[in-house]
């Protein structure tokens, strides 16, 4: 009975998602009433309204960093725009970069940035959002360069040091992040080449146009360029390395953009204000310099119920233990089909369950931790295994936070970018190849 009423909880839920996708739905509904079959399911377990009400506000506790994060971000990406910061790299990246292989920038800058800061969300709403307009400008499908954005951005989300989902699989998996590290970049070797040519072939098949000097000189007659315009991009681009937490980082990145906006950019302190609330909104009527529009704390509200909403989840999944019967599950299929496909096959479940890497990851190091144990295998492979399945995944499910906060809430995207996230399917499946080649690094001993 209680197993069944999960099921059903589990199925209503998907059918939710399926709908507002076909249908062009916003994803909160779908969680919404995620979070209303779960409590439902929980109520049918025989616990009280009030210790469910108590589990969600536990589970939403935990997506409280990510939210702050969010707030910071869509302040920055707002004031970025009003600044000129973004402006300027797209000014100069009008001419340095080659348009006939855009898109395969578009994919190798946002991994080389999000490895130096070690953030996908950090990196998407910064560089991303000048390759996206960058590209825009010059008649590339919109699709294809949020999908190289998104792909070079999970690069670095995936092995860089700073990166918290890379510290997250190290303390979960009871590894050093650092030599995690090295087997990680090595492993992602082949991927990463594979999805620069990816989209390299795209590239060609869809070049960007010619940029004519009229969208220099608009760029210019709308914002005023001049060196100043790096100092926020700096602080995003240096503080980290320096061991300086993103967030603040990224405070002083807004500080900075906040300052030129007022005193290079020369608006009013109120209006710099309404921009890191409402977002930017450009005096040009000039068709690319539109482009600009948009940021702002508000742009992240729906994004940040996401968060917090699918985040209630694991309060009920842990106070409930409705998932206690999957660990023994787990054990059955490794033993039919394998150690590591079952690691990905329950990647894909887990991301599809929790909505959230950070619990994602969680989830899987838990269940499948006895699994690994058993077979006494390393807890490095063990770490490399999820870093490579559930960190990646994550990024492919429409209702994630991984997918929602980057592609929809940053760069305006939709599902149909699905297929154009390569690093995200190309990494799984190339350690899926990896493992039946290697199954000796799984043998039992």
């Amino acid at each position: 009975m209680i197993a069944l009423v999960t099921v059903i909880a589990f199925l209503l839920f998907f059918a939710a998602v399926a709908v507002c996708i076909v249908f062009g739905f916003n994803m909160l509904f779908a969680v919404i009433f995620g979070a209303l079959c779960f409590m439902t399911a929980a109520l049918l377990h025989r616990f009280a309204l009030s210790d469910i009400l108590r589990m969600m506000l536990k589970g939403g506790k935990t997506a409280v960093g990510v939210v702050i994060n969010l707030v910071f971000i869509g302040v920055l990406t707002g004031l970025w725009r009003s600044s000129g910061t973004i402006a300027f790299f797209v000014y100069y990246g009008i001419k340095i970069i080659p348009p006939n292989f855009f898109l395969t920038f578009a994919f190798l800058i946002p991994a080389f940035i999000s490895y130096m800061i070690g953030t996908c969300y950090g990196t998407t709403g910064t560089i991303g959002i000048v390759l996206l307009v960058l590209g825009t400008a010059g008649g590339v499908p919109p699709t294809l360069i949020c999908g190289a954005v998104v792909s070079g951005a999970y690069f670095g989300d995936r092995c860089a040091l700073t990166a918290g989902n890379a510290n997250l699989v190290a303390a979960t998996t009871g590894t050093n992040v650092s030599q995690n590290l090295k087997y990680m970049l090595k492993e992602a070797a082949i991927p990463t080449l594979l999805t620069a040519l990816f989209f390299t072939l795209l590239s060609i098949n869809n070049p960007a146009s010619a940029f004519s000097d009229e969208i220099l000189s608009n760029v210019k007659s709308a914002f005023n360029i001049n060196l100043w315009l790096v100092i926020p991009a700096l602080f995003i681009l240096v503080l980290p390395v320096l061991r300086v937490s993103v967030k603040k980082a990224m405070g002083a990145s807004i500080a900075a953009a906040f300052l030129v906006s007022v005193f290079v950019q020369k608006m009013s302190l109120t209006d710099a204000l309404k921009t890191a609330l409402f977002g930017f909104k450009p005096g040009s009527t000039d068709g690319f310099i539109r482009l600009f529009a948009g940021g702002g704390l508000l742009s992240m509200v729906t994004v940040m119920l996401l968060v917090f909403i699918s985040s209630t989840y694991s309060g009920i999944f842990n106070g409930t233990r409705m998932l206690d019967s999957v660990e023994e599950l787990l054990e059955k299929v490794a033993c039919k089909i394998g150690v590591f496909p079952t690691t990905l096959v329950s990647a894909v479940f887990a991301n599809f369950a929790a909505c959230s890497q950070t619990l994602a990851v969680i989830l899987q190091t838990q269940l499948l931790g006895p699994v690994y144990r058993k077979r006494k295998i390393s807890n490095t492979r063990f770490a490399l295994d999820v870093a490579n399945t559930t960190s990646i995944v994550a990024g492919l499910v429409p209702w994630s936070i991984s997918f929602t906060v980057p592609v929809v809430g940053m760069l305006g995207g939709t599902v149909a970018v699905i297929p154009y996230l390569a690093f995200l399917y190309i990494t799984p499946l190339w350690a899926l190849g990896r493992y039946f080649v290697k199954k000796k690094e799984y043998a039992e001993k």
